[in-house]
């Protein structure tokens, strides 16, 4: 495995990625089990980002490598 990731660099990407989409759907989950109604501050900034900066771009590098 390691072999392959120093010949194919580009590949670390994909999981990072699937990383950052489940973190930024996660956030979601996480945010609906613990407010239970209670009014609070959306974690709409972190879940854009997370899935801009995060998903987008390192499947798109990956792909593009």
């Amino acid at each position: 495995m390691f072999r392959t990731l120093i010949s194919q660099p580009y590949l670390a990407l994909f999981p990072l990625g699937l990383l950052h989409a489940i973190l930024g759907a996660g956030i979601w989950i996480w945010f609906f089990a613990t407010t239970f109604g209670q009014p609070m501050e959306y974690p709409s900034l972190f879940h854009a980002d997370s899935m801009v900066q995060g998903f987008l771009i390192t499947f798109a590098c990956g792909f593009l490598m």
